[in-house]
Formats: structure tokens, C-alpha cells, sequence
């Protein structure tokens, strides 16, 4: 394969390598130059944000090893806070990670979000879920999808994540973040 450098043709080779955007090296084995190929469509990213503040939950609580938020008790909740990146296109999952302490078969836990870009109200942006229960087993974690409240993120956009308890019971949870995989 050839390509030009600064107008001078040059070769990807054993000796020196040189690539294109959007494009992969493929070795070949030892002693064989590489080939390039396309990068693969629709490639995913990955974070992990743990949560950060609570309003009258415990915020340096730990469950074992586990870094976490602790809410004991009805009407309490914790704070997730992320920034979008610049190579944001699309949501393929959010979700709140929890490490219920009591198994429960329609745990009523509610999600808000706020969000919005520099120079924006910080409230441009407001959804929440308020409806969907959740079927939790003790001590094993659970993701809770928080997609449907960001359906108009965009790059750039500074997010505020509130999962609340909201039934007595449903309470004795351990909030571990968000995770947040996107294309």
C-alpha cells in the first residue's frame, strides 16, 4: 500500500508506519508488512462516573468494597454528574448502578435529570421517571436505565443525574454511579 506524506510518496512498511483517519493496521506476521483496512462501523465508547452528592443519604458510605452513596431511608438521593464528550452521536445505554440491600419485586426508585451546555440554563434540559418500578434482588447489582430521560443530549452538555428513593421499603440501596456507553 502507498500513501503521500507532505507530497512525497511513502509505504507502510516493516520499517516505518504511517495511517489514514478512520482506517485500522492489520499485521500479517512477522517479517509482513501490515495492511490497512476501514475502521469498523458504529464503533462504542465506555465511562463510569460514581456518585458524588446525596441529600440526606450517607455520601461516604462504602457497601464491602464498594464506593457508594447510601440511602437508608424514603425521600433520599443521590447525585451523578458527567460531562457529554465531543465524539458523542448517540446514546446505546445509561444506566444508574445500584447494589440493592433488600430484594424487592416493583422497587419504586424515581430518576431526574437536568442538562444542559455553557452558556445554557443549567435546566434547559429537565425529564424524569416517575412511573417505572423495578424488580431488585438483595445484594446483586442493578442497572436502572436512565436513556429515557436524556432523549435531547448533545455534545458538549453538562448532566445532572437524581436517583430518589420513593416508597418506604424500597429504601436500604447503595448507588454505585452511572455508566455511560455511547456512540
Amino acid at each position: 500500500m502507498t500513501v503521500y506524506i507532505n507530497g512525497v510518496l511513502a509505504r507502510i512498511g516493516k520499517s516505518g508506519l504511517w495511517w489514514a483517519l478512520n482506517k485500522l493496521l492489520k499485521g500479517a506476521g512477522a517479517g509482513v508488512d501490515p495492511t490497512e483496512i476501514d475502521m469498523p462501523a458504529g464503533v462504542t465508547k465506555e465511562f463510569f462516573v460514581p456518585a458524588t452528592g446525596t441529600l440526606n443519604g450517607a455520601a461516604d458510605a462504602n457497601y464491602d468494597n464498594h464506593a457508594t452513596v447510601y440511602l437508608g431511608a424514603v425521600d433520599q438521593s443521590a447525585y451523578i454528574e458527567f460531562f457529554v464528550p465531543h465524539d458523542f452521536s448517540s446514546i446505546t445505554e445509561a444506566v444508574v448502578v445500584i447494589i440493592p440491600k433488600m430484594s424487592r419485586a416493583a422497587a419504586d426508585y424515581d430518576i431526574f435529570s437536568n442538562y444542559a451546555a455553557s452558556g445554557q440554563p443549567y435546566t434547559a434540559h429537565s425529564e424524569s421517571d416517575l412511573v417505572t418500578t423495578y424488580n431488585t434482588t438483595a445484594n446483586q447489582i442493578f442497572e436502572v436505565s436512565i436513556a429515557g430521560i436524556l432523549s435531547s443530549l448533545a455534545v458538549g452538555d453538562y448532566v445532572g443525574i437524581r436517583f430518589f428513593v420513593a416508597v418506604a421499603n424500597d429504601d436500604n440501596c447503595n448507588v454505585l454511579g452511572v455508566r455511560f456507553k455511547y456512540s
